[in-house]
């Protein structure tokens, strides 16, 4: 648990005030490690930072697929202060940048893949982010 919590922390201060392709890197490490101990708790808490760190890299559409993800999820741990705050931020940039058609689009996609379809989809967003 202590590494997955170290991955997340560092990959969202680099989120936020650092390199975000090193960001894409160590939270990919963490959506992986998540995923192989089941931890779902924690892996809609780094899915969260991911949508933080696609929104930087102005790439809304994977965003807004993981948004409907988080919201369809009957497992997801709902956001709270500064969290709960960025979500709503980021949902009215994500509405804004693709437009309620393509937003409400990527929002559905994201609801059809489900836990087991959005690991595979975040890490493979974050792949392409990653340095090499």
């Amino acid at each position: 648990v202590v590494l997955g919590v170290a991955l997340v922390s560092a990959g969202s201060l680099h989120t936020r005030h650092g390199d975000p392709h090193q960001a894409a890197r160590l939270l990919g490490e963490a959506v992986d490690h998540w995923s192989q101990a089941g931890t779902w708790t924690q892996q809609w808490i780094t899915l969260r930072h991911v949508i933080d760190l696609l929104i930087r890299l102005d790439a809304p559409e994977p965003a807004a697929v993981l948004y409907g993800a988080l919201t369809a999820s009957a497992t997801a741990t709902p956001a709270y202060g500064a969290d709960a705050d960025r979500l709503v931020t980021h949902v009215a940039v994500l509405r804004r940048e693709l437009g309620a058609e393509r937003f409400s689009a990527a929002v559905a996609r994201g609801t059809a893949l489900g836990g087991d379809g959005m690991v595979p989809f975040a890490s493979g967003a974050l792949t392409h982010l990653a340095p090499a």
